[in-house]
């Protein structure tokens, strides 16, 4: 089921790529488009398949099962441990009298309604380049298990497209929605602070910019004595103590993550160094920062566990950040070769770590229809 999805989806986001080059010709030649609403057909068809097993699993992702009973604690009048905007959205399913496979839909939509939102806005000639990274980056998967992050991250996602647009009021709206749904996507406040900072300056060097994360490092590492401590007292404590936690989330975030996020941005400096003009865009500099982090975090979640989540939110930051890189280099050719490049490397990585070793258990397949589908 996976397979055939996945291929469907790509085939849509490529012929809507091709139909993008050929309406970019057409204004250029001041010509009129043979069929100027075929994009429109083409980008929703892009999102059918994904979100049409997504919406429809059952059983299928490590905390599916978990969301459930905590669904139904909330149904009988009782307290679950979601964050007060998630609980919120239970409620109002539960008071319209819809069901638990409800909550998984909407949850799932607003992930996958989010990144084509940013996608189609600001990467719109690279929408096949971006769908293969949100499959084969696994954060497609990672959405069927950490429902409330992924629901956040989905907001976050037009909080950022509303942030690049300079419209701060609507970033900071959706960033507000973003963490009543799931208290960890605060962190993008900081992302907002970051963007004004880079946003006001002339741009920063990238031998500045290394000294600067190196700093930060220092400091991070510094700062292991008390963020356990700390996090203990949060609903997220559990993550210190519990071995099961450890094993599934310290396996995909200590260290197969590590080997992507070092990948992406040594192909990110190595872009920088070729021409250092891009760094006086802030949308380059900021996602520099961010794959930054995305390291940092990925070599700390070895001995704070609970690094993970900010793993997922950087990572997924990917699917539109290496666009926006690619779409910086002059040459076509190139960029086509970079695209082929990332998206096999992805693949093999999806391949061997992720998919290999079925983190989040989403394999095999299970649909509400069916006992078990053909992968």
């Amino acid at each position: 089921m996976y397979v055939l999805v996945f291929i469907v989806s790509l085939a849509f986001a490529a012929a809507f790529d091709l139909n993008q080059r050929d309406l970019s010709m057409a204004r250029l030649n001041k010509t009129k488009a043979v069929h100027p609403f075929l994009g429109m057909l083409l980008a929703f068809m892009v999102l059918v398949p994904l979100c049409f097993i997504g919406c429809l699993r059952e059983g299928v992702g490590t905390d599916y099962n978990l969301y459930e009973s905590e669904y139904y604690q909330i149904f009988s009048g009782g307290t679950a441990h979601f964050d007060i905007g998630y609980t919120i959205l239970n409620k109002i399913i539960i008071r319209l009298g819809l069901g638990y496979q409800f909550v998984i839909a909407i949850s799932f939509i607003f992930f996958i309604g989010g990144v084509y939102y940013f996608v189609f806005r600001h990467c719109c000639n690279y929408v096949f380049f971006a769908t293969a990274l949100l499959i084969f980056s696994y954060n497609y998967f990672v959405a069927y298990s950490l429902i409330a992050q992924y629901t956040a991250i989905g907001l976050l996602f037009v909080g950022l497209s509303f942030l690049f647009e300079k419209r701060y009021a609507s970033a900071i709206v959706f960033s507000v929605f973003a963490t009543l749904i799931h208290s960890s996507a605060i962190f993008f406040f900081g992302v907002i602070v970051l963007f004004l900072f880079l946003n006001h300056r002339c741009a920063i060097r990238l031998q500045t910019m290394i000294v600067l994360m190196v700093v930060f490092g220092i400091l991070g590492l510094a700062c292991r004595a008390f963020i356990p401590f700390i996090v203990s007292k949060t609903r997220f404590g559990g993550y210190l103590t519990d071995p099961n936690a450890q094993d599934l989330y310290g396996s995909l975030s200590s260290n197969s993550s590590i080997v992507i996020n070092i990948a992406v941005l040594l192909f990110q400096l190595y872009l920088i160094e070729k021409d250092q003009r891009l760094l006086q865009s802030t949308q380059i500099e900021l996602f520099i920062f961010l794959q930054f982090f995305a390291v940092f975090f990925s070599l700390l979640q070895g001995q704070i566990i609970l690094m993970f989540r900010f793993i997922y939110y950087l990572s997924a930051f990917q699917i539109i950040s290496l666009p926006i890189f690619i779409s910086s280099v002059n040459s076509k050719k190139m960029q086509f070769n970079y695209c082929i490049t990332i998206v096999l490397f992805f693949f093999i990585w999806w391949l061997l770590f992720p998919m290999r070793n079925d983190y989040y258990h989403v394999l095999p397949y299970v649909s509400i229809f069916s006992e078990i589908d053909i992968f």
